[in-house]
């Protein structure tokens, strides 16, 4: 007797449910479920069906219906991730910061374009003289730029994931879901963190 071998459970119309390693193949049976059949032998569940008893390699076509089932799920989750991972390379992941680089930004504009500004009026620019630049004008100018390079960066890495979004939505083979995907990968990896 050989020990160590595969089981091939499947169900009625043949597709198989799983192959399990055994030991024993007298232990075989027992793999299956009420309702489930078995035979011995090594089967790939994705690719491979059971026919009269004959484990047999699904079409090109079946295995693409498959493949495409869990590529475009796992494509849209990869978006989120890719975007997430890109954006983290710009901003902050500090609870509020968001926040607080908007409101600076905002401040600095409006210190900008105030014909005689009192820095009493922008406590954040008076906070910070001093620590990242030496002037008021100084801070609010590269606060400003930093605002704009973001801004520049993130429209890109925008349009980067709609587009991706709008290919997947049109998808309807797993080629067409890679090219989605290469393609958002080369858009993302274009973007570069501004040098201020």
């Amino acid at each position: 007797m050989t020990l160590g071998t595969h089981v091939t459970v499947y169900d009625a119309a043949g597709e198989i449910l799983r192959c399990v390693a055994v030991f024993d193949p007298r232990d075989a049976s027992i793999q299956a479920k009420e309702g489930e059949f078995w035979l011995l032998g090594k089967s790939d569940p994705k690719r491979d069906r059971v026919n009269a008893g004959v484990i047999v390699r699904k079409t090109a076509a079946e295995i693409e219906v498959i493949e495409f089932a869990e590529a475009l799920p796992s494509a849209k989750r990869e978006i989120v991730l890719l975007v997430r991972q890109k954006r983290l390379e710009f901003i902050t992941d500090l609870p509020a910061q968001v926040e607080v680089y908007k409101k600076k930004e905002a401040e600095a504009r409006a210190y900008l374009v105030d014909p005689a500004p009192d820095l009493a009026d922008y406590p954040r620019l008076s906070d910070e003289i001093g620590i990242t630049a030496p002037t008021a004008q100084d801070l609010a100018t590269l606060w400003v730029a930093m605002a704009d390079a973001w801004d520049a960066a993130d429209r890109t890495v925008e349009r980067a994931r709609m587009e991706a979004k709008a290919a997947l939505a049109g998808a309807t083979t797993t080629a067409e879901v890679d090219a989605a995907m290469t393609a958002l990968r080369v858009a993302l990896d274009a973007v570069q963190p501004p040098d201020l």
